[in-house]
């Protein structure tokens, strides 16, 4: 884990800033990435028996599982994020095959 200071001291934070959609930050990944993972948890959820299902997670999760249920786009992912501590419901049984 690293302080805020010292991830913009990182040669590689201008290319994350520059394209944090497709550019992994330092240390981590691209809002793509993440959301490409995120999108595999949810089919896996969406395909299950499942009705209903809670989900305990971060901010980054929750952002890119509204993108997928399109709340928003990915350029809009960052005016988006929902507060810490909040309860979020989004539903993905009107999302088509």
């Amino acid at each position: 884990m690293f302080s805020w200071d010292k991830l913009k001291e990182d040669a590689r934070s201008q290319a994350w800033y520059e394209d944090w959609i497709n550019v992994p930050a330092p240390g981590g990944e691209s809002l793509l990435d993440q959301f490409f993972r995120v999108y595999e948890f949810i089919e896996e959820i969406r395909h299950s028996n499942y009705e209903k299902v809670c989900v305990f997670t971060h901010a980054g999760v929750i952002t890119c599982a509204g993108i997928y249920s399109g709340l928003y786009s990915f350029r809009q992912a960052f005016k988006n994020v929902p507060p810490f501590g909040s309860i979020n419901c989004l539903h993905f049984d009107r999302l088509s095959e």
